[in-house]
């Protein structure tokens, strides 16, 4: 088993970060646009038609998404724990079990929607009309990092759920 889970762990951690790079990738490229299109705007009168479209229907959906999992696997998510913490150690796996199951449910149900939603954009063949949208691209395009992001979570998520950090991995992580 130990073997198994090393090599699934990092498998799953190429994957992250191929999915943090990305993130941070759709980051700099809002940042970028925004100032492109602040200077187009405002110094040339001429504004790209298309950014802010792009921005958000790509860029901000890949960037949350696609960095989910990382976030999850190094603790980076907000979370209350003043009353966490004073629970005897094994109460608080029991409780970390419990929310762990709990964010695979929840998500398994986003993943699924997604799943749905893009493969019947793709199906319908789904483009906006001109005129529709800034970008006529297929809806697909955007959709697909949904269901991504979400199965990867759910992949660290059961991963954590059985092969749960020591404290101090969880303080090394890249």
């Amino acid at each position: 088993m130990g073997s198994v889970a090393t090599r699934a762990d990092r498998a799953l951690r190429s994957v992250e970060r191929a999915g943090i790079v990305l993130s941070g990738l759709a980051l700099a490229l809002m940042a970028a646009f925004m100032v492109v299109e602040v200077l187009l705007r405002y110094v040339f009168g001429a504004p790209l038609s298309w950014s802010l479209g792009f921005i958000t229907e790509y860029l901000m959906i890949g960037m949350f998404f696609c960095g989910l999992s990382y976030t999850f696997r190094v603790g980076g998510h907000i979370q209350i724990d003043a009353v966490f913490r004073r629970f005897p150690a094994p109460v608080r796996r029991v409780l970390d079990i419990v929310g762990n199951v709990l964010s695979t449910v929840f998500f398994a149900v986003i993943c699924y929607a997604g799943v749905l939603v893009t493969s019947d954009a793709f199906g319908d063949g789904d483009v906006p009309p001109p005129g529709g949208s800034e970008l006529s691209w297929p809806t697909w395009t955007s959709h697909v990092f949904v269901p991504l992001g979400a199965a990867v979570l759910i992949l660290r998520i059961v991963h954590t759920i059985f092969v749960p950090a020591r404290v101090d991995e969880r303080e090394a992580q890249d």
